[in-house]
């Protein structure tokens, strides 16, 4: 990176430094021995001759250039020269005086023994003695400093000393399409291809001329450059420059209106140029021969929807009105745009008086949009006279309006769908191809007063894929996300009216690499107090659990049990519904007031019942099971059974793998239990 850095200074410092010699054709150096004590600066001059051979000129000398006074190089032998400022004076025997800016980044970086002084910067062009000032001790080398010492070059600026720079501008004819304006003084229009030749008394170093056609106000309406590039010439021998104009612009110059075309000469093809040397300006003035075009005085007064308002209805016309009555109105319509073609819109109807227009597109047209439409409206009087727009000229004027519409667009299927809901706070959005919040935009809910009262968190979404599974979680997966849950920024509770509304582009529909964005759309709901009614249930000897349901609606609860049991009873508000269970599942009907559910469950496999003790045989190997005090004992267990202990209703007492051949199990008296040896049950009665 260093070389880089240093091969890139070198470039800029040669740029600069080829700049100064062949531009401004000088560079004045002083060469200051480093060993000297004092200080000694010895001053010599550097440009090019003639033939383009730099030459050396020793201070006191003479410069001679055509641009302006060169730079001036402080060159070291040797690096480590302090000074003791940034600047140094610069005068002249013309009153010049001026403090100018040293350049010693290149010799403090050790890349080049100059010290530069900038006086090429300040483009100074007159003629005569400049002196630069060097106070005593301004540099410094070693401890030893200069000299207070004044360096003095007589400049010369060659192209103020020929003829060329005390010639007047003087302009001999200047012909558009064979019309010389200088003698015809109209001139009725400008446009593409017009041939125009201007010829002046040659000036030897006129390189360029420039002309400006403005109106009496001075506002410029046209200007063109004329040199040797492609299209142009320029002769200064001869005083002759040629071109054409260019572009499609037609500039018109009206009558019983005056204008003026300035005309200057240049010495450089580049106006900046600080050497740039001009002749003029020279003005000359006439007078327009165009007639002004001549627009209905119906006026355009209003247009809706207004431009650039998105279509969101699909029977949206276009309602025009004018200030009077019209005679016809036409519509093209254009997305604009390289390729894009124009159509017509022929459903053009007016009111009664004709002052009111409206342009229905038509349903198929809005469905069928993806894009933004360009309108361009036109309009004449009962005179055939055109009514002015916003856009074009003369007969081509037009009033134009745009109408983004991207109903093609497709729909995101959200949920809840529009309708009574209790609450507003959580959506879900799914599509088969895949779907998901785009940050493109942000949905928002507003009120019926069309107040906005929550958006969409844009941070709360959860998306699933065709599994249901979080794609959040886990490692990176290529899915696709069926269905985006997402959450608004508050709860709407308070009932009223409300429209959620998605704005073009919220979600992005489809795969990564392939996506589409939905269409604007808008979801009314009406939030509601709903009634809701409470559905106990029981599940004897397990758990009470209730839940609500609205009022008038069906509730289905599943009463599936564990392995080995089966639902005994099933009651309703006192009434046996065990014959109403289907698939492990009841149904209560329409509620309409506070039910009550109990549910009984029993073992669902034949076992024996055992008092108090007994032998139980399972594969070919005999337990006893009996009563010791508060436990349930279990004697001669092998390693590895598995035993397991329940309520008869299917409540879990106990569940171990014996490692000993007895087993105690503790549980309160006086209830019957299953017993479960591996897959062999029994009862107990403890």
């Amino acid at each position: 990176m260093q070389h880089l850095i240093f091969l890139t200074n070198i470039f800029l410092f040669m740029n600069n430094l080829f700049t100064s010699v062949m531009a401004a054709a000088a560079v004045a150096v002083l060469t200051i021995p480093a060993s000297a004590d004092p200080l000694e600066l010895n001053a010599r001059a550097i440009t090019n001759n003639s033939m383009g051979v730099m030459e050396k000129i020793e201070a006191g000398g003479s410069i001679e250039n055509n641009t302006n006074f060169p730079n001036v190089n402080f060159t070291f032998s040797e690096f480590g020269v302090q000074k003791a400022g940034s600047t140094l004076l610069l005068t002249s025997d013309k009153g010049y005086s001026k403090e100018i800016s040293l350049n010693s980044m290149f010799y403090e970086m050790q890349y080049d023994y100059d010290i530069i002084t900038k006086i090429a910067d300040e483009a100074i062009t007159e003629s005569g003695v400049y002196t630069l000032h060097v106070p005593a001790n301004f540099f410094t080398l070693n401890g030893n400093g200069n000299e207070a010492q004044d360096f003095v070059w007589t400049y010369t600026n060659t192209s103020s000393s020929g003829s060329d720079k005390d010639k007047e501008l003087n302009v001999l004819s200047l012909t558009i399409n064979g019309d010389d304006l200088t003698k015809t003084g109209k001139l009725a229009l400008l446009q593409n291809g017009d041939a125009i030749v201007v010829k002046i008394d040659p000036i030897a170093d006129a390189m360029m001329l420039t002309l400006s056609f403005k109106d009496a106000g001075g506002t410029i309406i046209r200007s063109m450059e004329i040199y040797d590039k492609s299209g142009s010439t320029a002769d200064p021998a001869l005083g002759e420059y040629t071109t054409s104009v260019a572009g499609w612009a037609v500039n018109k110059f009206f009558t019983d209106q005056t204008y003026t075309v300035t005309v200057t000469a240049h010495s450089t093809n580049n106006i900046s140029n600080p050497a740039n040397q001009t002749w003029g300006p020279v003005d000359i003035n006439f007078s327009g021969e165009s007639e002004p075009y001549k627009f209905s005085d119906v006026k355009f007064t209003s247009v809706s929807p207004e431009s650039d308002i998105e279509i969101t209805d699909s029977s949206q016309p276009i309602i025009v009105s004018f200030s009077a009555p019209v005679e016809s109105v036409t519509c093209e319509v254009t997305t604009g745009g390289q390729g894009s073609s124009i159509s017509n819109i022929n459903d053009i109807t007016p009111n009664a008086d004709k002052t009111v227009w409206t342009i229905k597109p038509g349903t198929h047209f809005w469905e069928s949009s993806q894009d933004a439409w360009t309108f361009m409206i036109r309009a004449k009087d009962d005179k055939g006279l055109v009514v002015e727009g916003n856009r074009g000229t003369e007969a081509d004027s037009y009033y134009s309006a745009v109408y983004p519409c991207y109903m093609a667009w497709p729909e995101a299927d959200i949920s809840p769908a529009s309708g009574m809901v209790e609450e507003l706070y959580e959506f879900s959005a799914t599509e088969p191809r895949g779907i998901g919040l785009s940050f493109n935009a942000v949905p928002y809910v507003i009120n019926a007063a069309g107040e906005k009262v929550a958006s969409v968190d844009m941070n709360s979404q959860v998306q699933y894929d065709s599994q249901g599974n979080d794609i959040r979680e886990g490692e990176a997966r290529d899915v696709i996300a069926l269905t985006s849950v997402f959450h608004l920024t508050e709860r709407i509770t308070e009932p009223g009216k409300y429209t959620f509304v998605i704005p073009r582009s919220s979600f992005a529909i489809g795969t990564e690499y392939d996506s589409d964005h939905n269409r604007a759309m808008t979801i009314d709901y009406q939030v509601v107090k709903l009634p809701k009614v409470a559905v106990n249930v029981e599940l004897v000897n397990f758990a009470n659990t209730s839940f609500e349901v609205l009022e008038g609606r069906d509730a289905t609860v599943t009463l599936k049990p564990v392995a080995d049991w089966k639902l005994a009873t099933l009651t309703l508000n006192g009434e046996d519904v065990t014959g109403d269970v289907e698939a492990d599942a009841y149904t209560i009907k329409k509620i309409a007031e506070e039910s009550s559910l109990v549910a009984t469950y029993e073992f669902a496999r034949e076992v024996e019942i055992i008092e108090t003790s007994g032998i139980v045989s399972v594969e070919g190997h005999d337990y006893n099971v009996s009563n010791n005090g508060e436990f349930i004992q279990i004697e001669n267990l092998r390693e590895g059974d598995v035993v397991k202990v329940y309520t008869v209703n299917g409540m879990a007492i106990a569940q171990l793998t014996a490692s000993k051949d007895i087993v105690n199990i503790s549980a309160p008296q006086g209830q019957i239990y299953v017993v479960m040896i591996n897959n062999t049950a029994v009862k107990v009665r403890h």
